[in-house]
């Protein structure tokens, strides 16, 4: 699950966002908030009910006690193992995380950083 804190960002919209007199912070806090971050939270309740379907259909035929992301208890390790349609979902979920997953937060992390040094900026600046 994708949960920013989210409270600084709606007081400060309260108050009034251009209280931030540098319009290039304002506008990438804005979007951060208003679009970045939406974006990723789609994306991330979108592949946990992907997955949660493909893999419930799954686990339901093969684990004796299931619940994702909490028990899966299988019913044969060899037949698990040896099942081409479940590690087919493995390896399709481990690759969509290495090309989409990651890079999508990484890229989120590389623009708060950016965000947080051009906050620092402005607060050397106003001291």
């Amino acid at each position: 699950m994708f949960l920013p804190t989210k409270a600084a960002y709606e007081n400060l919209k309260a108050q009034g966002i251009r209280l931030i007199t540098n319009d290039s912070l304002r506008n990438q806090l804005e979007d951060l908030y208003e679009s970045k971050y939406i974006y990723v939270e789609k994306y991330t309740d979108l592949r946990i009910q992907y997955d949660y379907e493909e893999f419930e259909r799954m686990y339901q035929r093969l684990m004796t006690d299931f619940a994702l992301l909490k028990v899966a208890k299988h019913l044969d390790y060899n037949a698990l193992y040896e099942n081409q349609q479940f590690k087919n979902l493995v390896a399709h979920k481990i690759i969509r995380h290495a090309l989409e997953s990651i890079p999508l937060y990484e890229s989120r992390v590389v623009l708060v950083r950016k965000i947080v040094t051009m906050i620092n900026r402005e607060l050397i600046i106003r001291q």
